[in-house]
């Protein structure tokens, strides 16, 4: 269905409300909108329905129907309602701009004045349209916006009506839910959805599972993580370098290193190769259980495996010979230099701990100084 038969369907036109749609969209199409400005009483006539007569004339630009759009937005006495939102997101679905649809949409979700419920959003949808396609493609990019604004029972609540329906739900906007739901330190409705996203049939990939494994170390849940990975293993989910890696950052964080070391193990048996943010990961753990020693041969490992250092590798090791009060700050500096590594100001801060423990409180100084510098 047309956005014109979209629109008539909503608000059954009157004559009055033609003419002066009629006169707007002349306006619009052979002027600029600031025209607009200099017709008072064109201005006082136009209301609703008059709007969306206009946005419904198939013979308007689409430059001039969004200038018309923001234009009513700046005006602080008809603003664009709900209604007049819809029209536009519709118009732009029709020329398939769904970005800007979307961001139509964001505007709606934000705005006291125009939020409410999937409902009754598509409610007002399903009044002036037959399409099931836009309906779905509305609901799946609601989602999306809801997910984003950190408006999660609003997003969830589109998810049901998606799933009861029988929309197809994408799975790229689950993980924008489960991403945000993290990123709030809401772990348990990120777990709970994650299972409705496995009982909905929703495409569950090891990016998803990661992120949820990922949430639950931080929380201190392990073994539930772990519990998870060795789940979705039985549905045909295989972890990958990144799932790996994230339990064992999880064991480490959470003194847990030997349970880690068994992960690693199987990692490598499953044919995948540590990184050099794996050794670094083991031995930060290490450092926590003051196991310097060997933390400091992990370390090792990675020059010797022929990996790359990171900053975090010099800053690990820094952190031990702070510990151990063996410092040669030109011997880590020339260190770091040749392997392309140059210290930050982390680097800096260690070392100036370490040297204000061992009492040289001239050589702090001095690097104080030189960190100032960077």
């Amino acid at each position: 269905m047309s956005t014109q038969k979209f629109i008539r369907a909503i608000h059954p036109p009157t004559n009055s409300h033609q003419q002066t749609a009629s006169i707007i969209a002349q306006v619009l199409r052979f002027s600029r909108v600031e025209f607009l400005k200099n017709i008072p009483l064109l201005l006082s006539n136009h209301n609703s329905h008059v709007i969306q007569l206009v946005f419904s004339n198939p013979r308007l630009p689409l430059s001039s129907f969004l200038d018309f759009f923001y234009f009513l937005s700046e005006n602080p006495v008809n603003k664009p309602d709900l209604v007049t939102h819809l029209t536009h997101i519709r118009r732009l679905y029709d020329v398939g701009k769904f970005t800007d649809g979307q961001f139509v949409l964001n505007c709606i979700a934000s705005d006291v004045n125009l939020r409410t419920s999937v409902l009754n959003i598509v409610s007002l949808v399903e009044d002036g349209t037959v399409d099931p396609i836009f309906v779905e493609k509305l609901s799946g990019m609601l989602f999306s916006v809801y997910a984003d604004n950190g408006m999660f029972e609003e997003a969830i609540g589109v998810f049901d009506y998606m799933e009861n329906i029988g929309f197809k739900i994408r799975g790229r906007c689950c993980v924008l839910l489960l991403l945000a739901l993290n990123r709030f330190d809401k772990m348990d409705m990120s777990f709970s959805f994650f299972r409705r996203m496995v009982g909905a049939s929703v495409e569950i990939t090891v990016f998803s599972v990661t992120i949820v494994i990922d949430g639950l170390c931080k929380r201190g849940e392990v073994e539930k993580a772990k519990d998870l990975m060795e789940e979705m293993v039985t549905r045909g989910i295989k972890p990958n370098v990144v799932t790996y890696s994230t339990l064992i950052n999880g064991y480490c964080i959470n003194g847990m290193v030997d349970e880690a070391l068994k992960v690693k193990a199987t990692m490598e048996h499953k044919g995948f190769e540590p990184d050099v943010v794996t050794y670094n990961t083991i031995a930060g753990g290490l450092c926590k259980l003051k196991r310097f020693r060997k933390a400091k041969s992990w370390l090792f490992t990675v020059m010797e495996r022929g990996l790359t250092p990171s900053m975090s590798t010099f800053n690990t090791l820094i952190a031990i010979v702070t510990e151990e009060r063996n410092l040669e700050k030109s011997k880590l500096f020339k260190w770091m230099e040749r392997r392309g590594v140059r210290p930050n100001i982390f680097t800096y801060n260690s070392l100036i701990d370490g040297y204000q423990k061992k009492g040289n409180l001239e050589e702090a100084k001095r690097l104080f100084e030189e960190m100032e510098k960077l």
